[in-house]
């Protein structure tokens, strides 16, 4: 199935990405999974989704605990059927491709709330809006853009650090997560 495809993956390995496409992880070696956290997936076809939601692709899902930054590319792809179990299931479609040559990577997504840890330059890079929940006294709430900015400024955006992706209070009373994250992306 040819088409639109989209990837979320660690921002520091955007360099060896943008020059040598997307591989899977017998080829590429990159193995950022600890023991017993990864499914029971092929790791020799590069896994990519398209969301439920296709009608509206300026709001796109992000799955950030694979990566803050989203790529879209272009991909010959056949489907792959979720587990029932995938916390993500319902929530995208699944893909596989043997592998997405880099021509064929088109744009590359970061919210500008995380500009400061981009060190590549790249005219595929695109910085984008984030919208996303947080559980509050009312339950899980729209996140503030004061929210949002204080956790840019704590998270780390690497998934390789202890706390990856995970905010702390300024009042160090713990830490919080974002929920539903979606990309803001410019046509």
């Amino acid at each position: 199935m040819d088409g639109l495809f989209y990837k979320n993956v660690d921002i520091y390995d955007l360099p060896s990405i943008l020059e040598n496409g997307l591989l899977s992880m017998d080829e590429s070696g990159n193995n950022n999974w600890q023991d017993n956290n990864r499914a029971d997936n092929r790791t020799d076809v590069v896994y990519l989704f398209r969301p439920v939601n296709e009608g509206t692709l300026q709001e796109i899902p992000s799955f950030p605990e694979y990566g803050v930054a989203l790529v879209e590319c272009t991909a010959d792809a056949e489907p792959s059927k979720m587990s029932l179990q995938d916390c993500h299931f319902g929530k995208y479609r699944e893909y596989i491709a043997k592998r997405i040559a880099p021509e064929n990577i088109l744009r590359v997504f970061i919210p500008k709330l995380f500009e400061k840890n981009i060190d590549i330059t790249s005219d595929k890079i695109c910085l984008c809006r984030m919208k996303a929940s947080v559980y509050g006294k009312d339950g899980l709430v729209e996140a503030s853009a004061d929210t949002l900015k204080l956790f840019a400024e704590t998270a780390p955006v690497w998934t390789q650090i202890d706390g990856y992706f995970r905010g702390i209070y300024n009042d160090g009373s713990g830490v919080f997560d974002l929920y539903n994250v979606r990309y803001q992306i410019p046509e």
